[in-house]
């Protein structure tokens, strides 16, 4: 969910015909739409659960999966060993009947009506009638069948308010809750109508998606994906879970519902009805609509629906005062589909997760909104990929709706639990994995390489394959054990996939070294000390660090030091240019960058301090510098947000209400740059503000001054070009913000340093004493920054590894042209395709590779991974179930099972001997054409009669049954051949 997966697909062949039955137009009895989403094959044990393989072929797989569903919920709320009053415990399941299943023994039974016997090669296809085919296919019994074999002695019962059933099963679970006659319930929602007769049905109502997309709230929108989904959660009392030292993901506060009343017809939506259960939801759970952060809608992506649940959103929210843009609005409908009774707890599992982690996740195919939604003062805004949801777990609030034809409506209000730890890791899959190879030499680490390659090429046979994550802990125990043993990593590579990874360990293998595609391998350079350093204002962009906060949502401590700045920080999706303009001036804003600037430096470095990585100096560029002295222990998290914002304050105060300058890079060094600023008479106005490396230089000054003194420098052959700052930093300008942010450190508690932080003013270290660090700080403003020098002193002490602590590798680039050939490595945590999660796995690589001890055990916690070279394989389920046919684990359907459908033309074909359709001859001939001319002539007597008496000619009766053979008696049909 939160990658932005869309699980939305073409329909398996195995399902049904698309060929035969889509019509992009919908005409006559056809789907407009030959998609939606389908479930895989899921691996299912019935012998686990006491179940008769034999029995299999007659059972629902809705049934079947929502008992594995109800298992694992167990499982994962702990109860799955821990023992509790299953006599207490209930069952309560959204869900309504007659799926492909129950159709096609339907099917069976009512075809001989039609045709006087079942055809032989049809009855191979279709499921035979046994003592367990009348409970398999009962709805009741999705909840029954859990029950039964979970021995649960509570009530158990399914509920259908069709689209809405999953959140009457919640509210149904609830009140059996609060109520006090069920301690636990598994509340569920299950569905997996999306056989041929499901889609033609939604075709007549019109609401399919041509274009097999689901876009809700997008103003191309063209109706729905139909989904498949079984989901359950497990629901107690809050203070009885708090009890039992429960994990709790969300807490439900209230829930409301209402029907919509009188109307035209019984499945458009309306605004009233929906209006009444939002304001009972938020009046039950005594929570101000204006204190939500996320609403998960039922947005299915049709014009009238998105329309409709758009307005009565937005008067609810507008009426309780809610701030413009505060509340993110989406729908997990736009990555799995309409999941239709399962859609509600579709719905609150990803609010609840989203509550749980700090993670407002994205909802996809939008790319204008819907016109209904005013980007200026609705109180939603829409997101259109994961972004860190900073609020603390007591302040984020979320609702969840669905709404189902006949007018029935239910929102849900959930609040995030505030006294749990918070979870290590939002996913237990990443889009890649890390691997690092040690030895006592690079012959061993090629050891290790292949032995990796043999596990990850072998065939599985009977036992389930492993993941990535599973490769990757096999590798990191066995590289982290042999760096006890003092092994270094000569091998590191980052792979998204099991193929990538088996095709970089045969290149590393062979002695290859592809850094752009992911692999690293060590050389002979000398490892040396590690340096960070932390990047100053013009690194900052809206977004940055965003994968990393929804990663690790123990960063988000560090936003929630400043929740305003980590707004603007994380912006909701920009749908035009002026909006992404906007969003960038913002951040531009020094108020804004400086502290952004702060809190993605703070994260960095708790990160890389993760991984084991200790430096041995810091610096920061301009403002980075302070966040170096809050990574090296001289200020704290707090201390650094207040001396960011003061010192934003500052240099704004000091550049005043006129011009506040700008500033450029030119390309090329600060002698040559000063000489052309003189040639051109600018040497007094503009100054070298940033001396950054030998060809690069930063100009900074009046704006009017820099502007011409770019032209200038290009007219003399140098590159040169504006850079987005809000003033002229490190310039006369700003000067004067010295003596002001001076008196905002004189309150800021300063410490000493853990390891040496280097200075930009002296491209020397910073003094020791509060009172000397203060003072560096207030006359850094207005002094050049020495970049070039820094480095070259920071070499000089033993620096080789230098490490960008931020957002960008501007800072790595630079050092790179200050030291040339000499031996040194930079590794930027953003660098080329290697951004975001995939960017840190690729840092920590290039470390490793570096001689630096990179510790990558801790990156699997709370990721459910085991280890591939050690841990039992596990045996593959004998039996597999999707939304529509169960098999055996090697692909087979049982014979008495529902197998897919396959044309019997011979179904419809006569075994009489009466006319058909070869032409008559002789004899023949002539006695039907006589029969032929007798049926026109008594037709035309008819119609001549029933026009003498008023009636419709045209009109016929209907006639009467023969008499019941006694034994069946195969009906004279024209064959009739199969569409096309």
């Amino acid at each position: 969910m939160l990658a932005g997966a869309d699980a939305v697909t073409e329909v398996p062949a195995t399902r049904w015909d698309a060929d035969l039955y889509h019509d992009l137009n919908g005409a006559g009895e056809k789907t407009p739409s030959r998609w939606g989403g389908f479930l895989p094959e899921i691996p299912f044990e019935p012998l686990r659960y006491g179940i008769p393989p034999a029995s299999l072929p007659a059972i629902e797989p809705v049934q079947l999966l929502a008992l594995e569903a109800a298992r694992r919920a167990l499982e994962d709320s702990g109860y799955g060993s821990r023992s509790f009053d299953r006599a207490r415990a209930s069952v309560v399941f959204g869900a309504e009947a007659g799926s492909d299943l129950s159709n096609a023994m339907t099917l069976r039974s009512v075809l001989p009506a039609y045709l006087g016997t079942l055809p032989p090669a049809l009855a191979e296809q279709l499921p035979r009638l046994t003592e367990d085919s009348f409970p398999g296919i009962l709805a009741n019994v999705i909840a029954g069948r859990i029950a039964n074999r979970l021995d649960l002695g509570g009530a158990n019962y399914t509920v259908d308010a069709a689209c809405a059933s999953s959140l009457t099963a919640v509210d149904v679970a609830c009140k059996e809750l609060s109520g006090g006659t069920s301690d636990l319930v598994l509340c569920g929602g299950a569905d997996l109508h999306n056989g041929i007769n499901d889609y033609l049905l939604f075709a007549s109502a019109h609401a399919l998606s041509p274009s097999g997309r689901s876009a809700p709230f997008d103003s191309a929108a063209d109706g729905i994906a139909l989904g498949e989904g079984v989901g359950c959660v497990v629901l107690k009392r809050l203070a009885d879970a708090e009890r039992d030292g429960d994990r709790i993901y969300a807490v439900i506060k209230g829930v409301g519902s209402a029907s919509d009343g009188r109307a035209l017809g019984l499945t458009a939506p309306r605004p009233e009805g929906q209006y009444n259960a939002l304001t009972r939801a938020y009046r039950n759970a005594g929570v101000s609509p204006a204190e939500v952060g996320l609403v998960e809608a039922h947005g299915t992506g049709t014009v009238v629906g998105d329309r409709t649940e758009l307005g009565s959103l937005t008067r609810v929210f507008e009426e309780a005062g809610a701030e413009p843009g505060r509340c993110a609005l989406g729908s997990v409908k736009s990555q799995i589909g309409h999941t239709k009774c399962a859609a509600g707890l579709a719905g609150l599992i990803k609010a609840s997760l989203a509550l749980h982690t700090g993670v407002k996740p994205p909802t996809l195919h939008l790319a204008e909104p819907n016109p209904a939604w005013d980007a200026q003062s609705s109180p939603f805004a829409f997101h259109t990929e994961a972004r860190p949801w900073p609020a603390a777990p007591a302040e984020r609030v979320a609702g969840v709706s669905a709404f189902g034809f006949g007018g029935t409506n239910f929102h849900v209000v959930l609040r995030a639990y505030e006294d749990g730890p918070p979870p290590v890791t939002a996913a237990q899959q990443w889009p890649a994995e890390l691997f690092t190879f040690r030895g006592a030499d690079r012959a061993a680490a090629v050891r290790a390489a292949t032995e990796l390659l043999a596990l990850v090429e072998a065939d599985p046979g009977p036992h389930e394959p492993w993941r990535l994550r599973d490769f990757a802990l096999g590798a990191s125990r066995r590289a982290e054990s042999a760096g006890t043993r003092g092994a270094r990593t000569w091998i590191a590579l980052v792979a998204e996939s099991a193929e990538e990874l088996a095709a970089l360990l045969r290149r590393a293998v062979a002695g290859e070294h592809a850094p752009k595609e992911g692999l690293f391998t060590a050389d002979d350079t000398e490892t040396g000390e590690v340096a960070l350093l932390f990047p100053g204002q013009g690194s900052q962009r809206p977004g940055m660090f965003a994968e990393l906060f929804v990663a690790f949502p123990e960063l988000q401590r560090h936003l929630r030091l400043d929740e305003t700045t980590a707004r603007v920080l994380f912006p909701p999706t920009a749908f035009d240019e002026a909006s992404r303009k906007e969003q960038q001036e913002r951040i531009t804003d020094t108020t804004v960058a400086q502290p952004a600037l702060g809190l993605t430096g703070l994260a960095a470095f708790q990160l890389l301090t993760r991984a084991g990585i200790r430096p041995a100096m810091a610096a920061g560029h301009s403002y980075g510098e302070l966040a170096a002295l809050a990574a090296a222990g001289a200020l704290t998290p707090d201390a650094l947000v207040r001396t960011s914002r003061g010192r934003a304050a500052a240099v704004l105060g000091a550049a005043g209400d006129g011009d506040p300058g700008t500033m450029a890079a030119v390309a090329a060094g600060e002698p040559e740059v000063a000489a052309a600023l003189a040639a051109a008479g600018l040497d007094g106005s503009v100054v070298t503000a940033n001396r950054n490396s030998p060809r690069q230089t930063v100009i900074s000054g009046p704006t009017d001054d820099v502007l011409t003194a770019v032209e200038r420098l290009r007219a003399q052959g140098l590159g040169a070009k504006r850079i987005p700052v809000a003033c002229a930093f490190h310039s006369p300008l700003v000067a004067a913000a010295g003596e002001a942010f001076a008196k905002v450190l004189a309150d800021v508690p300063v410490g000493a340093t853990d390891f040496p932080v280097w200075s930009n003013r002296t491209a020397a270290r910073y003094p020791e004493s509060p009172e000397a660090i203060r003072a560096e700080l207030a006359a850094q403003i207005g002094a050049p920054v020495r970049f070039a020098d820094q480095i070259e002193a920071m070499y000089e002490a033993g620096a080789r590894v230098f490490v960008e602590a931020g957002p960008g590798s501007v800072l790595t680039r630079l050092v790179g042209t200050v030291l040339g050939d000499r031996p040194h490595r930079t590794v930027a945590l953003e660098k080329g395709r290697h951004t975001g999660l995939v960017g840190f796995l690729a840092a920590l690589a290039q470390l490793a590779v570096a001689g630096v001890d990179v510790r990558t055990s801790w990156l699997f916690q709370g990721r459910g991974a085991v280890d591939a070279a050690r841990a039992p394989r596990r045996v593959r389920a004998a039996w597999t179930v999707d939304g529509h046919l169960i098999r055996t684990a090697d692909g087979a359907i049982p014979a008495a099972a529902l197998h897919p459908a396959e044309r019997v033309p011979e179904a419809l074909v006569t075994h009489s001997t009466s006319a058909g359709p070869v032409a008559a001859t002789g004899s023949e001939a002539l006695i039907s054409e006589f029969l032929r001319t007798s049926r026109e002539m008594i037709a035309a007597q008819r119609d001549v009669m029933l026009g003498y008496l008023g009636a419709d000619p045209a009109v016929r009766p209907r006639p009467r049954p023969p008499p019941r053979p006694r034994t069946p008696t195969p009906r004279s049909r024209t064959p009739t051949p199969p569409s096309p």
